[in-house]
């Protein structure tokens, strides 16, 4: 949606065709910035209407593409040429399980989904270690009463985001309450960081051996 509104807008002499398989859309609003690299934002709905008169929306189902051609194929049979063409179908989660009580955060859907989910829930596990995974152990410890295991991989929780000095900080803080687990999955490859660490306390260890 953004992609369509920015060429609308940079290119008005050419026509930008949006399809779209809904009639709702989904984007990001602003809310406000926190800090120097940190900004709020809030996920909006809006009709497939709303966009500007520089984007023309087609509302179908991409069933196949024709390079040749440069055309859209539709569901329905019908088809739409096309000069460039931008594919924006968003991004597929990585599942660890296709199990049943397995879930993935991508949308608000999938929010929802959780939220029902978690009304009989008496344990919850967390796997991974970036962004979403830091705002949902956050989320889970405020509003729910169930125990939450996270389950990561590096030797400090939500260094993707945080660098080491203040998660060192913030960690013992986090553990300390009662409803949460923290677990080091095993990995193929460490990183570097990890690496070091594991260094660092062999070293101690050959120290305090020492003495």
């Amino acid at each position: 949606v953004t992609c369509a509104e920015v060429l609308g807008e940079s290119c008005p002499d050419d026509e930008v065709v949006l399809v779209a398989s809904s009639d709702v859309l989904k984007g990001l609003a602003p809310i406000g910035k926190l800090t120097r690299h940190l900004e709020e934002y809030k996920v909006i709905e809006r009709p497939l209407a709303s966009l500007p008169p520089c984007v023309r929306t087609v509302r179908a189902e991409v069933a196949a593409l024709d390079v040749g051609s440069q055309s859209v194929i539709f569901a329905d049979g019908t088809s739409l040429s096309y000069d460039q063409l931008c594919l924006c179908c968003g991004a597929a989660p990585k599942l660890v399980s296709k199990m049943p009580h397995v879930l993935s955060i991508r949308d608000t859907q999938s929010v929802e989904d959780l939220r029902a989910r978690l009304e009989d829930a008496r344990r919850v596990m967390v796997v991974g270690n970036g962004g979403i995974a830091l705002e949902l152990v956050d989320a889970l410890v405020r509003a729910s009463t169930a125990q939450v295991v996270w389950v990561v991989k590096h030797h400090l929780l939500g260094n993707t985001w945080l660098d080491e000095e203040a998660l060192l900080f913030l960690t013992p803080h986090l553990l300390a309450h009662a409803r949460i687990s923290s677990t080091n999955a095993p990995s193929s490859s460490n990183s570097s960081a990890d690496r070091q660490s594991q260094q660092q306390q062999q070293q101690q260890q050959q120290q305090q051996q020492q003495q």
